[in-house]
């Protein structure tokens, strides 16, 4: 279904708009940000609340295999050992908080680990498997031989990371001459309550034994307990050089919204004010269990710089009618936005049109749905007198000017008043004989159609009354009626000597 925006106000049952109208606190201008990465993977595989791809796989944005130069060498040397370092920034991994300077464990055959048991293991294990070690980083988890680790502190996709590289190791039962080298990121935050990213990158994976390329080793991620794994290997030679391998949030992932395409109307195109036009698009890809959501983006700017936002729910496409103060060029586009993850993503275009001065709607408002009846007799003298302002575009509600008047006065004079600002109360020029004072509530949420309730200050007494709305009556593009609209009512009530004249006001 086409959700309509039409000038100047907003409601559910028909939503009006006109860019004049739209209020833009100062600052508000949206970012247009990405909430997070965008991701938009083959993923090969996931688990333990991580999903995982390699760099083969074509990707976006590209993820490719780096391997960081290594600075700050470590004297950890040995067979079925492990050494400790601590995190430099919080770290979560598994669903699990590990604060900075939280204990790491690394071990000589190929893990790191956030627990101490069993880091010395090895023998590796199909993960996951609840012997330990759990709680760990397989990057080659096999049986080796340490020479020369490093640790470094270093920065890429404008995050913090901390670089475990392993650069001298070796099969432990092999001659120590082919060196296996391998390097371990581990991420700072991209999220707050996201698992931090892990990347495993592979120089040299081959060792002059039958256990090269990963044919004996796990490589993956496995959860505290050890009761679910990310498994990328085990026992496979599937490994090569110079290939990097990924771990992300799955809900990083998942939550992902695909490229998507602006349609109608087209770029560079010629808008009447007053006419529909129809602002439409593809839908987004996503995979997600969140709902979408678009917003309609316009702007005296490609940029984009204070983007007035108007909301265009689910659907993929929304209806406007441009007034009078919108003329002039414009451009436009679309942000969507996924509830699973937070994330946001703009259309690949920026568009422009133009909104031309010559309104297709010349028509002035109707009033019409008066309740009393034209011509009611009977009518209690408790009654409050409703009417309807149609307009296909939008009725201008400051030009409403409204009278009821006795039979024993004038119908229409210049008594009324014209609710320009329904903010303040208004008091009435000299009334002819025989108008009745009241409130004047004007409900304009819909704006093709405004409901009018004049309640009188006293019971009606029995007689004759004529109901004037006022020639002027204007809808936004200048329409204006040129003679008063009238209709009359009897009514059946107590007499009253003497009338009390009060303020004529229009209330919200």
């Amino acid at each position: 279904m086409t959700k309509r925006i039409i000038l100047l106000f907003l409601s559910l049952s028909c939503v009006a708009f006109g860019l004049e109208a739209i209020a833009v606190q100062a600052g508000d201008a949206p970012s247009h940000q990405l909430h997070l990465d965008a991701y938009e993977p083959i993923i090969q595989g996931s688990g333990a609340g991580y999903a995982f791809y390699d760099s083969t796989e074509d990707v976006d944005p590209p993820f490719r295999y780096t391997f960081f130069r290594p600075f700050g060498s470590q004297s950890w040397t040995g067979d079925n050992e492990y050494w400790t370092t601590t995190l430099p920034f919080d770290f979560r991994f598994c669903g699990q908080d590990y604060p900075s300077g939280s204990t790491i464990y690394i071990s000589s055959n190929g893990i790191i680990g956030f627990s101490e048991e069993a880091m010395d293991e090895p023998v590796n294990q199909n993960l996951p498997n609840p012997d330990a070690p759990n709680g760990i980083i397989a990057a080659f988890w096999d049986d080796l031989y340490a020479e020369k680790i490093f640790i470094d502190n270093v920065e890429k996709y404008e995050l913090d990371g901390l670089a475990i590289t392993f650069r001298k190791m070796y099969f432990a039962d092999e001659a120590h001459e082919d060196q296996l080298q391998i390097q371990v990121v581990l991420y700072s935050s991209e999220g707050e309550g996201y698992n931090n990213r892990v990347e495993i990158h592979y120089y040299d994976t081959v060792g002059d034994s039958w256990r090269d390329y990963g044919a004996s080793a796990t490589v993956g991620i496995e959860n505290q307990d050890g009761s679910e794994a990310a498994l990328y290997l085990f026992n496979q030679p599937d490994l090569t050089d110079l290939l990097g391998v990924r771990f992300i949030d799955q809900l990083l992932v998942e939550s992902q919204l695909g490229a998507f395409d602006l349609l109608t109307p087209a770029d560079g195109a010629q808008i009447e004010i007053g006419v529909p036009t129809t602002f439409s698009w593809s839908e987004s890809d996503y995979s997600g269990s969140g709902d979408l959501t678009y917003t309609l983006l316009l702007a005296d700017n490609e940029e984009l710089t204070g983007a007035r936002e108007v909301d265009a729910g689910p659907g993929t496409s929304l209806e406007v009618v441009f007034g009078s103060f919108d003329i002039g060029n414009w451009f436009w586009s679309i942000e969507v936005e996924e509830s699973q993850g937070g994330n946001t993503r703009l259309a690949d275009s920026v568009w422009g049109f133009e909104v031309l001065g010559d309104p297709a709607d010349t028509d002035a408002p109707t009033v019409g749905s008066q309740s009393p009846a034209p011509g009611s007799s009977d009518v209690p003298g408790g009654t409050n007198v409703v009417f309807h302002c149609y307009d296909a575009t939008a009725v201008d509600s400051s030009t409403i000017a409204f009278t009821l008047a006795g039979d024993d006065g004038g119908g229409g004079g210049g008594g009324g008043v014209q609710p320009v600002s329904r903010d303040n109360n208004l008091s009435a020029a000299p009334r002819s004989a025989g108008e009745i004072s009241g409130t004047l509530n004007v409900n304009d949420s819909n704006p093709q159609d405004v409901v009018c309730t004049f309640t009188p200050d006293a019971d009606l007494p029995t007689g004759d009354y004529t109901c004037t709305v006022a020639a002027g009556l204007a809808d936004t593009l200048g329409n204006a009626t040129t003679a008063p609209v009238t209709w009359t009512f009897s009514t059946t009530g107590s007499e009253v000597v003497e009338t009390s004249w009060g303020a004529l006001k229009a209330d919200n």
